[in-house]
């Protein structure tokens, strides 16, 4: 096998974990919304899950987009994908703005934490998760 059909099978890989996560907890969450436990979550009606993943990013510019692609490639689940970028000084602020597959925040912050915890305030979701920028 090739080092590109290897680094290809990787990213199917993990890619499909991903979906495969994501699918299970909207479906547990599903499950024990039905049976009332979740009396703050959204009506036992409601089938589908929201999740935010949040992307927090800085000088990854080559990385995010490999990131942003495995989030935008999951199909059963409705998210939305959140980057906050550091004021990247790569070619990040040159193309995220653009990309219509995520909401981009581009503003300095006190690091990584601080980052996630910005987007985590925007985030509209029933799910929250971070996903770092290097991450598929």
């Amino acid at each position: 096998m090739t080092a590109d059909s290897e680094a290809l099978r990787g990213l199917f890989l993990r890619n499909f974990t991903l979906n495969i996560i994501l699918t299970g907890l909207a479906n547990l969450l599903s499950q024990r919304r039905a049976g009332g436990q979740y009396a703050s979550c959204p009506s036992p009606d409601s089938n589908d899950m929201n999740f935010s993943i949040i992307t927090p990013s800085f000088r990854g510019s080559a990385w995010l987009k490999l990131c942003i692609a495995s989030v935008a490639d999951q199909s059963s689940v409705t998210l939305e994908h959140i980057v906050q970028d550091s004021c990247s000084d790569d070619d990040t602020k040159n193309w995220l703005p653009n990309d219509r597959r995520v909401k981009a925040f581009i503003e300095k912050d006190s690091g990584m934490y601080d980052a996630v915890n910005r987007g985590f305030k925007r985030a509209q979701g029933d799910i929250l998760a971070y996903l770092n920028c290097d991450e598929q």
